[in-house]
């Protein structure tokens, strides 16, 4: 198998971690919303991860301040061709604008994120 079939195969599964971690990027304003609109969902917000298998799935995002954002589903994923360059850069995430600038970082550029792919518990640290 090719390293280029490889990363195929890996773009269009399921991530099977119960968590990922790395950085988070944002989306320009109003792209996310476009995104969610154009698919035909009805969420107010959503996010971007790099695997097109986590499409559909809810995730939650834990900050380094130990603050939680969420549930937030999965609407976008990167595309094929930056799947590997997105991975090797550590980015994990894309949120929108919206949550960036709540959260501080818009305009600054990646931050450190873990994604949640379970509901989490209190007190689960």
């Amino acid at each position: 198998m090719t390293a280029a079939t490889a990363a195929i195969l890996l773009w269009t599964s399921m991530t099977t971690t119960p968590t990922i971690e790395g950085k988070a990027t944002y989306y320009d304003e109003g792209i996310m919303q476009r995104v969610i609109r154009n698919r035909g969902l009805n969420h107010l917000d959503g996010v971007a991860l790099n695997r097109a298998g986590d499409l559909g799935r809810t995730v939650w995002l834990l900050w380094e301040d130990g603050t939680i954002d969420g549930p937030l589903p999965v609407v976008d994923c990167a595309q094929r061709d930056h799947y590997r360059d997105r991975e090797g850069q550590g980015r994990v995430v894309e949120v929108s604008a919206e949550l960036a600038q709540r959260r501080g970082f818009y305009g600054v550029g990646p931050v450190p994120v873990t994604v949640l792919f379970h509901e989490p518990m209190e007190g689960w640290e």
